[in-house]
């Protein structure tokens, strides 16, 4: 295992630490430009490795810091894909929060115009039982006059 997000800082500087410093199995000895086999004098011999040796570490070292920046450019990719993702689901989290709340305004509106319809039918009937006594005792009130 790679490790969690939990890990304490000391084991993951450990894990970076072991392949910082990992002794590749990659060799550029098949890019010497310099070839020893030719030459029967040890100084020529000792100058030309040197000279090899010095390249294969340059070499070594630019393709060490090569895998070094691809790791890092992908770790800067999730990350950037994981904050985009992140932004995403805040994104969709405000609109069903603005969903929600429209739908309970709309829920509120119905109530109140059927408060208010309920509320104006009570005030019809009543406006209808008032002209009714009205008309009852109009009629009362004349029945009445014409007895007497």
């Amino acid at each position: 295992m790679l490790g969690s997000y939990d890990d304490p800082k000391e084991v993951v500087e450990a894990f970076y630490d072991f392949w910082y410093n990992f002794d590749s199995w990659r060799s550029f000895e098949y890019l010497d430009k310099e070839v020893n086999e030719g030459s029967d004098n040890r100084d020529d011999k000792r100058y030309t490795e040197k000279k090899n040796k010095a390249e294969r570490q340059r070499r070594k070292k630019e393709d060490t810091a090569r895998l070094r920046n691809i790791e890092e450019k992908e770790a800067r990719e999730a990350k950037k894909k994981n904050k985009g993702q992140a932004n995403g689901q805040t994104a969709k989290q405000k609109a069903e929060e603005e969903k929600r709340k429209a739908e309970e305004e709309a829920k509120r509106k119905a109530e109140e115009e059927a408060a208010a319809r309920a509320e104006a039918k009570r005030a019809k009937a009543a406006a209808a039982n008032a002209a009714k006594k009205a008309r009852r005792a109009a009629r009362a009130a004349t029945e009445g006059g014409e007895a007497a």
